[in-house]
């Protein structure tokens, strides 16, 4: 993790995120790992609004 940039902030060091949490870790594929996460996240907070919206009524009826 020492590629990650070094703050100060308050008197508190702190290191800064490269914006890919999975790189940070140094996780293998940290590429991969993230566009699969952000795909994910796209998904579930669509369904999530999917489940907001009232039920749809037919337009016909048998």
């Amino acid at each position: 993790m020492s590629k990650l940039k070094i703050k100060v902030v308050q008197g508190i060091e702190v290191q800064l995120s490269s914006g890919n949490v999975f790189a940070d870790l140094e996780l293998p594929d940290a590429e991969q790992l993230k566009v699969e996460f952000d795909l994910f996240m796209k998904l579930k907070k669509q369904k999530s609004a999917e489940a907001d919206l009232p039920p749809l009524k037919p337009l016909f009826r048998l």
